[in-house]
């Protein structure tokens, strides 16, 4: 594998298990408790990120194809390190920053009654699904290969390669605050003791 893509692929599996750990620290029976009526359960966020994921896998094969198909894909000659190329994003926050509030498009949004076990899977068939694309475009010069986000605009599929990873570590931190306020008492209710 290319090492750019080498260095994308090896931090987003290491995001993916952050995002594993932040939802193993939560009782799987509580991943379908959302903290607030208008928030999002633990398993809604996974279901988020697999929805995501699965977005970049299609745009990564539907570019490749028509670069390859064109005849006009250039082979990747640079080595340089992309893990800050988002960095500049969202007025300078980058895309892991919780601060500044998102709201996600519709066709990431999670759906109704999800189960665990088949948001994990689904998650898992995605990153797989990753590694073939990515496979396909290994040796492009995948700067060249663009694609409109609709969050932040024009972006590389180094770039929305990036963002998955971006994106899991974001709502791995997200997932923590959910565990945290889960695990907040009820207001009005305190602990007895002495």
């Amino acid at each position: 594998m290319h090492p750019r893509l080498q260095e994308l692929m090896t931090y987003l599996d290491a995001q993916r298990a952050g995002v594993m750990a932040a939802a193993g620290a939560i009782a799987v029976e509580r991943w379908t408790e959302k903290p607030a009526p208008a928030a999002w359960s633990v398993v809604e966020v996974l279901e988020h990120l697999r929805k995501g994921e699965e977005a970049v896998v299609r745009l990564s094969f539907k570019l490749g194809k028509q670069a390859i198909a064109a005849g006009n894909a250039r082979r990747e000659t640079e080595t340089s390190s992309l893990l800050g190329s988002l960095d500049h994003m969202m007025n300078g926050r980058g895309v892991i920053d919780r601060t500044l509030r998102r709201e996600a498009p519709p066709e990431t949004r999670p759906g109704e009654a999800l189960d665990p076990q088949t948001v994990v899977n689904g998650l898992a068939r995605t990153r797989e699904d990753l590694y073939k694309a990515v496979t396909l475009v290994d040796g492009l010069a995948l700067g060249d290969l663009r694609w409109t986000h609709p969050l932040l605009g024009d972006l590389d599929l180094y770039q929305y390669i990036l963002f998955i990873g971006q994106h899991e570590a974001r709502h791995a931190l997200q997932i923590g605050e959910i565990g945290t306020a889960l695990e907040a008492p009820a207001p009005g209710v305190t602990s007895g003791g002495n």
